[in-house]
């Protein structure tokens, strides 16, 4: 997905639901403060968006008309998925980073890009983990601003703890696989 992909399905919502204001839960939350993101932080063709405020009706008609195997999806490849406000586990402050924008008369709040890597922490699933290796590697997310979060919450401390490790042990794999090929890519050019 691409910002003008991000925009379309926002506007499409609005229409659909004549609301005016959403808030951008899911990956693609990274085109509200990243709009030309990294291709391997924008793979997902899904947008989760949560109407404000938050009704079961609006959600309903957002996943009935521009959501997955709808005709909108068909035609333009990428969807909506409504989400709730409770959906994304977030650091309790996370309201004070919201990324505001405007999208035509629309009012759009995407996360931070330091509380979509924290979201994706608490989730845990391998596709989440490698998310946050990306959001790392590219420099959009601060590894201390994530350790903070997670020394914040200390319920979850334990767990996100771990995955933290992970995160950052395959960082650390990537960023020398990258500098080896750097190296190479150097040699052959002393000739």
């Amino acid at each position: 997905m691409n910002r003008q992909e991000f925009e379309h399905i926002i506007k499409a919502c609005a229409n659909a639901t004549n609301g005016h204001e959403f808030l951008i839960i899911g990956s693609q939350a990274i085109l509200g403060s990243v709009p030309d993101a990294p291709r391997e932080l924008r793979v997902s063709m899904e947008l989760d968006v949560c109407p404000l405020p938050f009704t079961e009706s609006a959600a309903a008609t957002i996943d009935g008309n521009i959501g997955e195997l709808t005709r909108f999806h068909e035609t333009f490849r990428i969807y909506a998925h409504a989400v709730g406000p409770e959906t994304a586990t977030l650091p309790v402050d996370f309201n004070d980073r919201l990324v505001e924008l405007q999208v035509g008369a629309v009012s759009v709040r995407c996360l931070a890009p330091v509380d979509l890597a924290y979201s994706k922490l608490a989730a845990g699933r391998q596709k989440d983990l490698e998310y946050i290796v990306g959001l790392l590697h590219h420099k959009i997310v601060r590894r201390s601003e994530l350790q903070r979060l997670v020394h914040a919450t200390p319920d979850r401390e334990i767990a996100m703890e771990d995955r933290l490790k992970i995160v950052l042990t395959r960082l650390g794999e990537r960023r020398e696989v990258t500098r080896q090929q750097s190296r190479e890519g150097g040699r052959g050019m002393s000739l």
